[in-house]
């Protein structure tokens, strides 16, 4: 397994400062700048070489597929199964799953895990974000799961890798919409090997590691639900 990095690193002051200010939903990550999103007034080379070289995480501003399997949502693949003892399929989560608040994991829990699979990788996001943020906001994403692992306990700190999330911080970071109900997509994906990309990595880099160097044995996902009135950064 991958060695775990520190799931509250902060990566540099300045830019969590940033951050914070425009927690859950107003803010942009490293892959959705104006710039990568060709959002300037520069000549069609310009735009054209930005269109090349840079990867967007918004899965719905263009009518476009998203361009991985952690883009969008996860379609029902095998008998793998994901739920939560914290909240049912649908439904609000608890207060204490927010940013603002205890900012801890539900617990998950996973069966139906194919026969082969070598390890498991975790997304959840926020699709309802797009409208102020100007793309999907990424809360958690974790790979090189033990397969069989069979339950993430909350608050985890597990081994398995954990990439940064759009609040700028390695592992979790809780909803924080910024005024109304946003939906969350928990998304789990069985594949054949383990992805061994560092932490750095983000999630359209690491779907397409996983479209590279491994077979998606079976997939799942669940949404739950989290209304500003329980607790927001704004």
């Amino acid at each position: 397994m991958t060695e775990k990095w520190d799931r509250r690193r902060v990566l540099g002051a300045t830019a969590a400062t940033a951050s914070v200010a425009l927690a859950g939903c107003s803010g942009s990550s490293n892959e959705d700048t104006p710039e990568n999103n060709n959002d300037n007034d520069g000549d069609d080379t310009d735009q054209e070489d930005s269109t090349d070289t840079e990867e967007n995480d918004d899965d719905s501003s263009t009518d476009s597929m998203p361009s991985t399997i952690l883009n969008g949502d996860v379609e029902q693949q095998g008998e793998l199964q994901l739920s939560s003892p914290d909240f049912e399929d649908g439904e609000q989560m608890p207060d204490w799953t927010g940013k603002a608040n205890e900012d801890e994991n539900p617990e998950l829990e996973i069966s139906g895990v194919p026969d082969g699979a070598e390890s498991l990788v975790l997304v959840v996001d926020d699709p309802d974000a797009q409208p102020v943020a100007g793309h999907t906001w990424d809360h958690w994403y974790a790979w090189d799961i033990d397969p069989e692992i069979g339950t993430i306990p909350r608050n985890w700190s597990g081994d398995a890798t954990e990439g940064h999330n759009d609040f700028l911080e390695y592992g979790y970071g809780g909803p924080s919409p910024p005024e109304g109900s946003h939906g969350y997509r928990f998304k789990l994906v069985a594949i054949d090997s383990e992805l061994g990309v560092p932490a750095e990595t983000r999630k359209t880099r690491v779907g397409s590691a996983i479209a590279m160097n491994a077979e998606v044995l079976a997939s799942t996902q669940i949404v739950g639900t989290y209304h500003a009135d329980q607790g927001t950064t704004f």
